[in-house]
């Protein structure tokens, strides 16, 4: 505790202050509830991403590399409730027909920014993490906020560079060190807000990224995202493994900081030795999933290679009423 001054002291007691007269007690009382709204409007900036109603959202990923989302929707008899919209950094032109489908029906877009661009012979080139996160790529995050201020749909959330544990993959370049992405994503996020776009941030990795507890290397600043992504799939070649074995631990981390929980990308592999067994991993997915209902926001299918729902008439059957349970929208 600081020392006393001795004036404070002294025998003789120092004049009172003489109080306010009823209307600079006004000014007062006007000036803290000022300052108290000011508080409220920034808290609220700092989080604009629209609610939807309750349940978790069945969903597609990665929208463009979809081979006929059409025909899983005409067997859903109702359109996708979120979709995934993946773009790079820089040269797109934002949104696209997805984005403009989920808002005339409510549904959410995941956007994933990530940070490369693509040449015209198709080979994708990376922008440092290094360099997002020192803002010499302000200038294209400029562009991103132009574009997402411009659309203006609530129903939006953010992901900056999703799996950057993926490495020795041309189509998905490792673009810095661990560090260099924590510092990356927690200059996309703080540009945004400061440019304000309020929209709620994902922060997503590997399921195998958290089952083999690696997961945290990556990890921004916990304010800095609302919702924990996972993406996954079960490959025959790898080991069969059931929903509840590849994503439990991500969902178990949401849990444990408080977060929400996004699989933005999930699919099996059907088993050639046996028939149904896909079918049966998408049945059981559903009921791992229903279980997490009240932290799960969003499952998001994927429609292409061997993780097409529509692989067998057994998995389509299966995944149509998976689909159709009350627990998702």
């Amino acid at each position: 505790m600081p020392s006393i001054p001795r004036s404070e002291t002294s025998h003789t007691r120092a004049r009172t202050p003489a109080r306010p007269g009823g209307l600079a007690r006004m000014l007062v009382v006007a000036a803290a509830l000022c300052a108290l709204c000011a508080q409220f409007s920034t808290a609220a900036r700092a989080d604009t991403t629209t609610a939807a109603p309750r349940g978790t959202r069945w969903g597609l990923a990665v929208a463009r590399m979809a081979v006929d989302p059409d025909r899983l929707q005409r067997s859903m008899g109702r359109p996708f409730a979120s979709r995934g919209v993946y773009y790079p950094l820089c040269c797109f032109s934002y949104p696209d027909s997805d984005a403009r489908a989920l808002k005339r029906s409510g549904g959410l877009v995941y956007i994933n920014i990530n940070s490369w661009r693509v040449t015209k012979s198709g080979a994708k080139v990376c922008y440092p993490w290094a360099d997002v996160a020192a803002g010499k790529e302000d200038s294209l995050l400029s562009r991103w906020v132009k574009q997402l201020s411009a659309f203006d749909y609530g129903r939006t959330i953010i992901t900056f560079h999703h799996e950057p544990s993926v490495t020795n993959n041309p189509a998905q370049p490792h673009c810095g060190t661990p560090g260099q992405y924590r510092a990356a994503y927690d200059h996309v996020f703080r540009y945004f807000r400061n440019h304000g776009i309020g929209y709620r941030f994902v922060w997503t990795m590997m399921a195998s990224d958290f089952t083999q507890g690696r997961a945290w290397r990556y990890r921004p600043p916990l304010g800095d995202f609302r919702i924990v992504g996972v993406d996954g799939f079960n490959r025959r070649a790898l080991q069969w493994k059931s929903a509840a074995q590849m994503f439990s631990a991500a969902e178990a981390y949401a849990v444990s900081v408080n977060k929400q929980l996004l699989i933005g990308e999930i699919g099996s592999e059907e088993d050639p030795n046996r028939p149904g067994r896909k079918a049966a991993w998408i049945t059981a997915a559903a009921a791992t999933f229903g279980s997490w209902d009240a932290n799960l926001i969003a499952i998001e299918w994927t429609d292409c290679h061997a993780f097409r729902p529509t692989t067998s008439t057994s998995a389509l059957n299966a995944w149509v009423k998976a689909s159709k349970l009350p627990v998702f929208q």
